[in-house]
C-alpha cells in the first residue's frame, strides 16, 4: 500500500506524516518505511506479529510484497551482507521508552532465524541472556519503567560465503554506575536489587546479612509492591539463566554475595572526631560484615575508607578524610564493584557465545541499542554523557542520510532539490572540540582538589559560554547559540540539543567526573582472598572503562565451541573513549536505521498524542529524511559491484 512508505505520499508535510502514522497506529500497523529506513511506533502492548508463521513469511516471500516489518529489515540486512560482501550494522534510535530494546530483540531474533548458526544453541543463549542483562543494566526512570542504563552493541560473526553465523560478541558501553549509590526522585536502582530481595529465601537473607530493603540506603526508593510474585519469578528466572549459560550454583552465590556487600556499603556510617574532624566508622560491625563478604581484612578496609597513605621521598604520610570524603570513597567502592561485576558477567557471556577457536574470517552484523535522549526535571552528569552520545548518533545519521546523498547526487550529476536539515555539529563541538569545550574544562577542573561546583560553573560561563562586549556592542561567542548561562552565573547551564533545550545541574558533577577509586582501596581489594575479587581487581580496565576478560575467563572457552564455564570456582575520559570506540565500530559497516517513536508520554496503548509525536519527528529530521529519500537514489550500488553482480 502507498501508505506503507512515507516517500509515496502525494503531499509531504509534518501534518500528513503524522496523520499517516496515526492511522496506521490505530490499526496496529506500527511499522512504516521511509525508503530503506524503518519507523517503529511503540504499541505499549503485545502484538501477534512476531510468531513463527510471520517470521516464515518474511523468509520465503519477496520483501516488496509484504508490509513493513522489523523482520523485513532483518532479512534485508542479511541479504545485503551476502550480496555486498561487507559488514552491516543497524542503529536503533529514539527517546527513552520508544521501544529500542524490544526492537533490538526482534531484529536479532529474525537475523538468527534466517541465518544458520554454527555455535551450539546460539539462538537460545542470546535470547536467554536478555533477562540477565536487563536485570543488571536496566532501571526504572521517570520516562521508562525498563530503561536501559547502558549501551550494548551486539556483533554476529557471519561467514561471507554462505551466511553461517559462527558466534557473537557483546560490547557494553557507558554503564550508569552512579545509579548504584543515588537515584533521582521517582527513579529506582538497577532492577537486580529489587529482584534480589523479592527472590531470596529466609535462609539466604540470613546468609547475606540482609534486612528489609527499606533499611538499605542504596535501595530506599522502593515500593512494597515490588516484593511481588513477578519479581520472585524474575529471581528464579535469573538463577536459571545463569545456570543455563554455564554458571554454577557457587557462581550464583558469589554474585549474590557481591550484591549484598554493595548494599551494605551504602549503610556504613561515619562521624567526625578529633581536632581535624577526621572521619571514623560508627558501625564497625557492618564493616566486619562487608570485609568478610569481600574477604579482605576488616581493619584495612576501615582504614582505607577514612584515610590515604602516601609515600613522599621515602617518607610515609597519612592523610585523613573528612566525613564527606569518606562517604565518597565508600560510594566509589560500591560503584567500582558493580561496574566490574557487570563487565565480568558480560565477559562470561562472551566466552560462551564467541566463535570457536580456529573459525574462518567473517563479516559482522552489528546492532546498537543505547539509551535515548533524556530531559528530566533535574539533569546531571549522566544526562550529559547520554545526550552527547545521542548527538553523535544523530550526526552519524545526518552524515549518512543527508550529506552522503547530496554528495552522491552531485558526483553523478543528478539534480537534487536543496535540502535543509539542522546540523548539530556545533553542539558536539561544544562538548568535545578542544581546547575550549565542556569536557576539557571539566577534566581540567577535576584535577584540582579544591575545585567546587561554583568554580567549574565560572570557567564554563566565561569559556564556551562567554559573551564579549566591544564598544557597547554585544558580540556573541562561538557557542552562544547553543549554550546559555543562568542570569546569576550559578552552577547550571542550558544546551540547545537537536531534541530541545536541556538544563544541566552542576551539583556533584566534579565528583562523578573524577569517579576514581583511591589507591589504598584498590590495593586492599587486590589483596582479597576471594578468587572473584582478585580477578575483578587484578584484571586490567580497558580504555573504555570495561573490565578485560581475566586469564581464567579466556581459558574457559573450549576449542570445540562447547561451553563449560565456571570462572568463580577455579571515568569521563572512559566515557569519551567508549563513545569513540562505538562510533568507530558503526562507521566501518554499511548502516541501516530504525527510528523508534513514542506515541504518548504516559506509555499507554492506543493513545496517539499528535503534538508529542510531531516533536519527535521534528527532532529526528524525519520530514527532511522523507524528502531526500524521495528525491535521491532509491538503490545505491558502486559500479564495480553492479558489474560483479
Amino acid at each position: 500500500a502507498d501508505d506503507d512508505d512515507l516517500t509515496k505520499l502525494s503531499e509531504i508535510t509534518e501534518t500528513t506524516l503524522t496523520i499517516n502514522l496515526k492511522q496506521r497506529y490505530g490499526i496496529d500497523s506500527i511499522y512504516t518505511n521511509v525508503g530503506d529506513i524503518l519507523v517503529a511506533v511503540n504499541p505499549f502492548k503485545p502484538l501477534p506479529i512476531y510468531n513463527k508463521s510471520v517470521s516464515h513469511r518474511y523468509q520465503s516471500e519477496a520483501p516488496t510484497s509484504l508490509p513493513p516489518h522489523i523482520f523485513g529489515l532483518a532479512a534485508n540486512i542479511f541479504r545485503s551482507l551476502l550480496t555486498q560482501q561487507s559488514s552491516q550494522c543497524c542503529v536503533i534510535s529514539g527517546e527513552s521508552g520508544a521501544g529500542k530494546t524490544e526492537s533490538c530483540k526482534y531484529l536479532l531474533q529474525h537475523l538468527l532465524t534466517v541465518a544458520h548458526s554454527g555455535e551450539g544453541g546460539l539462538v537460545a543463549k542470546i535470547q536467554r541472556v536478555n533477562p540477565l542483562l536487563e536485570a543488571f543494566g536496566n532501571a526504572q526512570t521517570s520516562m521508562n519503567g525498563n530503561s536501559s542504563r547502558f549501551g550494548k552493541y551486539i556483533e554476529l560473526m557471519v561467514t561471507p560465503e554462505d551466511g553461517f553465523v559462527q558466534g557473537a560478541k557483546l560490547s557494553e558501553y557507558l554503564l550508569e554506575k552512579s545509579r548504584v549509590v543515588h537515584q533521582a526522585r521517582g527513579e529506582r536502582n538497577f532492577h537486580i536489587f529489587y529482584v534480589l530481595f523479592a527472590g531470596l529465601s529466609t535462609d539466604e537473607y540470613v546468609k547475606y546479612g540482609l534486612e528489609t530493603i527499606h533499611n538499605h540506603r542504596y535501595a530506599l526508593r522502593f515500593l512494597d509492591d515490588q516484593l511481588n510474585a513477578e519479581n520472585r519469578e524474575a529471581c528464579k528466572e535469573l538463577r536459571d539463566c545463569l545456570r543455563y549459560i554455564g554458571f554454577t550454583d557457587t557462581d550464583v552465590g558469589h554474585l549474590m554475595l557481591s550484591l549484598s556487600a554493595i548494599l551494605h556499603l551504602g549503610d556504613v556510617l561515619f562521624e567526625a572526631h578529633g581536632s581535624n574532624d577526621a572521619a571514623r566508622v560508627t558501625n564497625p560491625q557492618l564493616i566486619r560484615k562487608v570485609a568478610a563478604m569481600l574477604q579482605v581484612p576488616a581493619g584495612e578496609l576501615a582504614s582505607a575508607l577514612v584515610s590515604e597513605v602516601m609515600i613522599t621521598r621515602g617518607e610515609q604520610i597519612k592523610r585523613e578524610w573528612g566525613v564527606s570524603q569518606a562517604r565518597d570513597c565508600t560510594d566509589a567502592l560500591a560503584k567500582s564493584l558493580y561496574g566490574r561485576l557487570f563487565s565480568w558477567i558480560v565477559n562470561g557471556i562472551n566466552q560462551l557465545i564467541q566463535p570457536a577457536e580456529g573459525s574462518p574470517s567473517s563479516l559482522e552484523i552489528g546492532i546498537l541499542d543505547i539509551f535515548g535522549f533524556e530531559n528530566f526535571a533535574s539533569n546531571g552528569f549522566e544526562q550529559m554523557c547520554i545526550n552527547l552520545s545521542n548527538e553523535r548518533l544523530q550526526s552519524f545519521f545526518n552524515e549518512r542520510i543527508f550529506q552522503q546523498e547530496m554528495k552522491d547526487c552531485e558526483l553523478e550529476g543528478v539534480q537534487l532539490q536543496q535540502m535543509h536539515y539542522v546540523s548539530n555539529q556545533q553542539v558536539i563541538d561544544l562538548f568535545i572540540k578542544k581546547p575550549l569545550c565542556l569536557l576539557s574544562i571539566l577534566d581540567e577542573e577535576s584535577r584540582f582538589p579544591k575545585a567546587t561546583d561554583l568554580t567549574l560553573a565560572l570557567k564554563l560561563h566565561t569559556g564556551p559560554g562567554k559573551i564579549i562586549k566591544h564598544r557597547e556592542i554585544q558580540l556573541y561567542a562561538k557557542y552562544s547559540s547553543v549554550y546559555t548561562a543562568p542570569k546569576d552565573m550559578g552552577p547550571s547551564f542550558s544546551v540547545l540539543h537537536y531534541a530541545g533545550a536541556v538544563t544541566y545541574d552542576l551539583s556533584g558533577v566534579l565528583d562523578k567526573n573524577r569517579d576514581t577509586l583511591p589507591n589504598n582501596i584498590l590495593f586492599t581489594m587486590k589483596t582479597s582472598d576471594s578468587l572473584l575479587m582478585k580477578e575483578m581487581f587484578h584484571s586490567r580496565l580497558t580504555r573504555t572503562g570495561s573490565l578485560a576478560p581475566s586469564t581464567r575467563q579466556q581459558a574457559s572457552r573450549k576449542p570445540s565451541g562447547k561451553s563449560r564455564f565456571s570462572f568463580f570456582n577455579r571515568k569521563p575520559s572512559e566515557n569519551r573513549n567508549s563513545l569513540a570506540d562505538l562510533m568507530s565500530k558503526i562507521s566501518e559497516a554499511a548502516p541501516h536505521f530504525i527510528r523508534c517513536l513514542k506515541p504518548n508520554s504516559v506509555q499507554s496503548p492506543g493513545q496517539f498524542d499528535d503534538e508529542y509525536v510531531v516533536k519527535q519527528l521534528r527532532f529526528a529530521g524525519l520530514l527532511e529524511t522523507v524528502n531526500i529519500r524521495r528525491s535521491g537514489f532509491p538503490v545505491r550500488l558502486p559500479f564495480d559491484e553492479f558489474l560483479r553482480r
